[in-house]
């Protein structure tokens, strides 16, 4: 019985290794040809983890959202800065600002 469950988990592990592999080489050749990761190829990764680690953990994957959370949440600061510093946006968010700058705002140079 814990040799088939070993099985099953390993089957699942592999698959997810391969799909993600074959992603990741997507997202390299896009971004070295057009400097850019598109959302359609980044934004199912997330799901994809998410529901991976809750398959694993066998509940909801609190620990992996909130890592999820954090992640972004680094991204979103680091491109907000970027742009009320020097005013140009800057393509490291992977999701729609959440909180935009108010209409008519124009950073100092």
């Amino acid at each position: 019985m814990l040799n088939n469950a070993l099985n099953i988990l390993f089957i699942h592990d592999f698959i997810a290794t391969f799909v993600l592999a074959a992603i990741l080489v997507q997202l390299i050749v896009i971004d070295l040809r057009e400097f850019r990761l598109p959302d359609r190829l980044t934004l199912p990764l997330i799901g994809m983890g998410l529901c991976l680690s809750a398959w694993r953990e066998g509940g909801w994957p609190i620990q992996a959202a909130i890592g999820a959370l954090v992640g972004y949440g680094v991204f979103w600061t680091i491109g907000t800065l970027y742009y009320r510093l020097r005013g140009v946006e800057v393509a490291v968010n992977s999701l729609p600002d959440p909180f935009p700058p108010p209409a008519g705002f124009r950073p100092e140079n």
